[in-house]
């Protein structure tokens, strides 16, 4: 199946559609296609493409399901269908619901009443996510001018190394604990540490890219990553994929609407190459020990970066 572009996704889901009607001709029901797959952002070969099954008889929703499935898998396109259930923090299927292209017409007043609930309901989470991150960031901002005037190469590396650590323990928690409100307040907390992590890291590089090229000071997460794994600093394969996922976090706490998301990501990541953002602190320091005698103790980094900036 050709799915590269948006005609041929648009024409791959007319196909589908026709295929889905003749199986299952009484239209008492609905297949909401959203995601990656109707938005430009599909990469082919590693998007998928998601769905939900919208039918009031559980036995027929199945089967609907089933079919999908079995439907792009025999097009060797893995396809995630989740079925509908009314529960009233069930974000997901109404976020997916109301940016979704529907294969058939059936959307009765039941689903928009209960859309409408849980809707309602995910902005007041989104208000209570968005004060949170306010107060992450607030938190952040005061250690950061703590640390302002006395900001040595060794401090940044400290930090790097602390907030790695705790990152680690943070996560061995997550997996340990059953109940859902301190696992919301855990991966929080897991996201703050990458957050603080990337800041070091970022200084670190900074104070790297200033030393040797006398270079101007960059603002960007992406742009330190991508100069860290060009540069002959030994690295693990699970410290490039911290450095690639800071590249791919860049400017994380601009992005509200996808806190989710993002969140799910760092457990993710953490999961798979949490190891790597310890080893890319350590491999940093012993870098920057051999190369910058001066960065462990007396190079102030923010007044090199301010001195960059003019």
């Amino acid at each position: 199946m050709q799915v590269g572009t948006w005609p041929e996704r648009r024409a791959a889901l007319e196909k589908f559609q026709g295929a889905l009607q003749e199986k299952f001709p009484e239209m008492d029901y609905n297949v909401f296609v959203f995601g990656s797959f109707v938005r430009d952002d599909f990469q082919d070969g590693k998007s998928d493409i998601d769905m939900i099954v919208y039918c009031e008889d559980m036995l027929k929703r199945m089967e609907i399901a089933e079919f999908c499935s079995e439907y792009f898998k025999r097009r060797q396109l893995e396809a995630d269908v989740l079925e509908y259930y009314y529960m009233e923090d069930a974000y997901t299927y109404a976020v997916g619901i109301l940016n979704s292209i529907q294969m058939t017409e059936y959307y009765p007043k039941k689903l928009r009443n209960e859309l409408y609930v849980i809707t309602r309901r995910y902005a007041r989470y989104l208000e209570g996510q968005r004060r949170k991150l306010k107060y992450m960031r607030w938190d952040y901002t005061m250690w950061k001018r703590r640390k302002e005037e006395n900001n040595h190469g060794g401090d940044a590396g400290r930090t790097m190394k602390n907030q790695a650590l705790k990152l680690l323990e943070s996560y061995d928690r997550y997996i340990k604990c059953d109940d859902e409100r301190m696992k919301d307040d855990l991966l929080e907390a897991m996201s703050s540490r990458i957050n603080h992590i990337a800041q070091a890291f970022c200084d670190i590089m900074a104070f790297i890219e200033i030393s040797e090229r006398n270079s101007a000071y960059e603002e960007s997460w992406g742009y330190y990553a991508r100069q860290y794994l060009k540069r002959e600093i030994p690295k693990t394969e699970e410290s490039k994929q911290a450095a690639d996922f800071l590249r791919r976090r860049n400017d994380i706490v601009h992005d509200y609407f996808n806190i989710d998301r993002l969140n799910r990501d760092v457990l993710k990541a953490v999961a798979n190459f949490g190891q790597g953002f310890l080893e890319m602190t350590e491999d940093l320091k012993e870098y920057c020990y051999e190369k910058f005698p001066e960065f462990q103790m007396e190079q102030n980094i923010s007044k090199m970066k301010k001195t960059a900036r003019r």
